[in-house]
């Protein structure tokens, strides 16, 4: 008869303990940038739990009405709720930035497993590309873009993640380089191993880690992207509701209406830096480093 470890006596106790620990190694700062991503999560995926309203109902007679108690964050113009509208636009804004992230990070994985594994040649000549496009900053970039592709959410998408595609190939070289000239590497080419195995088995899982960090903080500078490209009329338009979008719309209404423009922008700094402390806790984790 064998006997599983939660029916050992105080092993529950035990592993209580050591989830509480782990909590509060965390740290204040960290726990919160998690649980706000949570609920930004839960805002994105099932926003009617949060918001009772509907985001594009306008009623004219309640409009830009100030926060109270049956319009937490107050109504625009058109006399919209703007909690609600914030709430759905988690969706539009998340969805933009981890997108372009997710396209990014594949394109820029596939450019910097090239540029490593590669001819010295094709190494150079990739890498040089990748230095004349890192000089530009990355919203420059995706303005070229979206120039030559026009408007739109999906267009904004593709543009960002294009402009992103330098800074992760740069750190999928560097890896590959490393893992090129590792001892098991060597093993398993004396063992006759494919080249294919060879790359799926042994360099792209030990090149994932370095990607995977700076993606989870690209998340955030994506989205601020995004929204700036929703702002300019570049990516998603009204009346969706979107943050960036939502920003644009009531730049006219500041000094009647700051409720309008000042929640939008605030969900956008907390969700970003929110991003960036979860982020800067996985790059430390992965380093070995101390938070």
């Amino acid at each position: 008869m064998t006997t599983t470890a939660s029916e050992i006596p105080g092993w529950p106790g035990f592993l209580a303990a050591r989830a509480t620990r782990s909590v509060l190694r965390a740290g204040p700062g960290l726990i919160a940038a998690v649980l706000l991503l949570g609920l930004v999560t839960v805002a994105a995926l099932w926003p009617g739990l949060l918001a009772r309203y509907d985001p594009d109902v306008i009623d004219l007679a309640a409009s830009l009405d100030g926060p109270n108690a049956a319009h937490w964050f107050g109504t625009d113009q058109l006399g919209r709720d703007v909690f609600a509208r914030v709430v759905h636009g988690a969706r539009h804004s998340l969805l933009l930035g981890i997108s372009a992230t997710a396209l990014g990070a594949v394109g820029g994985a596939m450019v910097g497993l090239a540029a490593g594994l590669g001819g010295r040649l094709l190494d150079g000549l990739l890498m040089r590309v990748a230095d004349i496009l890192l000089a530009f900053p990355e919203l420059l970039l995706a303005l070229v873009v979206i120039s030559v592709m026009g408007p739109g959410p999906v267009n904004a998408a593709v543009a960002i993640g294009v402009a992103a595609i330098p800074t992760y190939a740069r750190v999928v070289r560097s890896s590959a380089l490393v893992v090129r000239r590792a001892p098991y590497l060597d093993a398993a080419v004396a063992l006759g191993q494919s080249r294919a195995h060879i790359l799926f088995r042994h360099v792209v899982p030990n090149t994932l880690g370095p990607l995977l960090v700076l993606a989870t903080a690209g998340v955030g500078t994506a989205t601020i992207a995004g929204s700036a490209l929703s702002f300019l009329g570049l990516g998603t338009r009204p009346p969706v509701p979107e943050w960036g979008a939502m920003l644009s719309e009531g730049r006219n209404f500041v000094e009647s209406a700051w409720w309008i423009v000042v929640f939008p922008g605030a969900a956008i700094a907390a969700t970003v830096v929110s991003v960036t402390v979860v982020g800067r806790a996985a790059r430390l984790r992965v380093e070995g480093r101390p938070r």
